[in-house]
């Protein structure tokens, strides 16, 4: 199965990771060391597969594009809400500059960009979709998407770098454009799994 294979990958991932870290330094491999190689070898591909498996559901197409588009809208609405109405800053340490307004309106555009795929995609489909499945995966597909960014903000923190990789410098690195929907994609698949608003 796909995901067989993926464990596998991972799993040989894992394991010349760990060897290569031993060879180089010499030193003790710790229960962190592990743990840090397996998230970044099975649970970042793990969840990203979670889009994969979302395009064979029905409607398949239009649920993967809704977790992207909720990653994306998410982060933007919040941004854009923090510039333009945040006043209570640094709720969060790991991301000071960052406010409940902002968050608040993460949250929002999540809901209504749903509300609003709903009914274009209705629209364009020619049936109405299923309204409450479609503003739950806006609610809680925006809350994890504002999950993933924070948790891979303290990520950076802790290692004290600006971005992930040289590719989009001054932007995060690549990995930055992607850590919402490893969070998000995995809760739109439970939800779709669950009760998919595309009928």
């Amino acid at each position: 199965s796909t995901a067989g294979c993926a464990l596998a990958v991972a799993a040989i991932s894992f394991l010349c990771a760990i060897l290569d870290y031993q060879e180089q330094t010499g030193g003790r491999i710790r229960l962190y060391h592990v743990l840090l190689t397996l998230f970044a070898g099975c649970g970042v591909p793990l969840a990203l597969s979670s889009v994969v498996a979302l395009r064979g559901m029905a409607g398949g197409r239009y649920l993967v594009l809704l977790a992207l588009l909720l990653s994306f809208v998410t982060d933007g609405a919040a941004y854009f809400g923090g510039v333009f109405l945040g006043k209570h800053r640094g709720i969060f340490p790991v991301s000071p500059k960052k406010s409940l307004e902002g968050y608040l309106c993460g949250l929002l555009g999540g809901a209504l960009l749903a509300l609003l795929f709903g009914l274009v995609v209705g629209a364009v489909e020619g049936s109405p979709l299923r309204p409450i499945p479609l503003i739950l995966c806006g609610l809680l597909g925006a809350l994890f998407s504002e999950l993933g960014d924070l948790a891979f903000s303290l990520v950076k923190r802790q290692y004290n770098v600006k971005d992930f990789g040289k590719i989009l410098p001054g932007h995060g690195g690549m990995l930055d454009r992607f850590d919402s929907l490893i969070f998000c994609g995995p809760v739109i698949f439970l939800l779709a799994y669950c009760a998919n608003p595309m009928g």
